[in-house]
């Protein structure tokens, strides 16, 4: 590549410095013959990328290591001139959801967000939706059981005390530290289109194997629908450690958002060839999954917890001024909502335009703000107007 300069000469491009990756030497450029004012930022190699993340762990599905590599953030802000909801999601995940192992100083720009993807893939998940991440069934299994676990006790413990507790869960167990994935190709004749294939590197065996679109619309080693699909894998740990490493639920709220979409299309104009009964089962347990992260406790009308909180939504209610004194027990005026038992229990000013309505309206407020590429005037998005590749 060459460049114009105001000098008239025709002078070569400064290339970026390339690090160490691997067992690759660097390759040092020398400065430009003429000086112009082109900036270049560039990654860091086995140090760590932009946000910290090693480039040598690979992208995430192929594992193939390349220094074309794009950084993807699973869960990302739609960003609008009017405002920025950054710290209203950061908030949430960390503060009221609680699926990430800390509360202070979380940020959509943390390790446990990023994953590294080959450029095609990364416009192929973050762009047309072609395809989605998400736990594999024998780990979706696993976190059903787990969280709907936790929220049963939370439940209890509301309807015994009135106290609403936060979600505790335990970030040691195997399917959170380290969660079997599996690639759901939502449009998988879009995402390799005829004659193409995605390779896969197994990093152990030092070998390559390819997959293509077989006639069930799976990814498969051949066209035949008894060949063997494409299997799960894992997100390399080597390069992570603790909070760094890959966070399974923030992948899934990233899944979910597609699978929502998708669900909403295919409603609205059915394929000619629908995906396999594994395949949408396995999208139907990850919005399930996305639910129960979602829940939140609250006591039962009837029980001791719900009289200990009505009580209490009473006494503000008068001093306040907003009501007169009322028999908690015969009023059935008197009744406990997520946003009044919220506003008595804490501030929530950061997310209140987030939780309005009921849990299902609240999930769709959250994710819209979530879906960066669904928004109304994307022009490149599958789910709204017509892609490129559509035309």
């Amino acid at each position: 590549m060459s460049l114009f300069t105001k000098a008239e000469h025709i002078t070569a491009k400064q290339f970026a410095n390339v690090p160490a990756l691997l067992d690759l030497p660097p390759i040092k450029r020398a400065p430009p013959s003429v000086s112009n004012d082109l900036r270049l930022s560039s990654f860091q190699g086995d140090s760590g990328g932009p946000g910290g993340v090693c480039l040598a762990e690979g992208c995430l599905i192929t594992k193939a290591v390349k220094y074309t590599h794009q950084l993807m953030h699973w869960v990302n802000p739609v960003w609008d001139n009017n405002r920025d909801d950054t710290n209203a999601i950061q908030y949430l995940l960390s503060r009221e959801l609680c699926i990430v192992p800390y509360t202070d100083g979380f940020t959509l720009y943390d390790d446990c967000n990023l994953a590294y993807f080959e450029p095609s893939l990364h416009s192929a998940l973050d762009v047309y939706a072609f395809i989605a991440v998400t736990a594999s069934s024998s780990t979706l299994d696993e976190l059903l059981e787990v969280v709907k676990a936790e929220n049963d006790s939370r439940q209890q413990t509301a309807d015994e005390t009135g106290n609403l507790d936060e979600r505790s869960l335990d970030f040691s167990l195997p399917c959170i530290a380290n969660p079997e994935l599996e690639l759901v190709a939502l449009h998988p004749e879009h995402f390799l289109p005829r004659g193409s294939v995605l390779t896969i590197y197994n990093p152990e065996q030092g070998n390559h194997k390819d997959y293509t679109v077989a006639q069930d619309q799976c990814l498969r080693e051949t066209t035949d629908p008894s060949s063997p699909c494409i299997p799960p894998f894992h997100h390399t740990q080597s390069s992570r450690q603790g909070i760094n490493q890959l966070n399974v639920f923030l992948v899934i709220i990233n899944a979910e958002i597609k699978f929502q979409h998708y669900f909403q299309m295919v409603h609205e104009d059915p394929p000619i060839t629908p995906l396999a009964e594994d395949v949408l089962s396995l999208m139907h347990r990850t919005i399930d999954l996305v639910k129960l992260i979602y829940w939140r406790p609250l006591p039962r009308k009837g029980t001791e917890g719900y009289k200990i909180l009505a009580e209490i939504q009473q006494a503000y209610l008068i001093n306040t001024g907003l009501s007169k004194e009322l028999d908690v027990e015969d009023n059935d005026n008197l009744v406990l909502t997520q946003t009044s038992v919220r506003t008595l229990a804490r501030s929530y000013s950061r997310i209140e335009h987030l939780l309005d309505g009921d849990l299902e309206e609240q999930r769709d407020n959250i994710s819209a703000l979530m879906s960066a590429h669904y928004v109304e005037d994307d022009k490149v998005n599958l789910y709204s107007k017509p892609s490129a590749v559509e035309k």
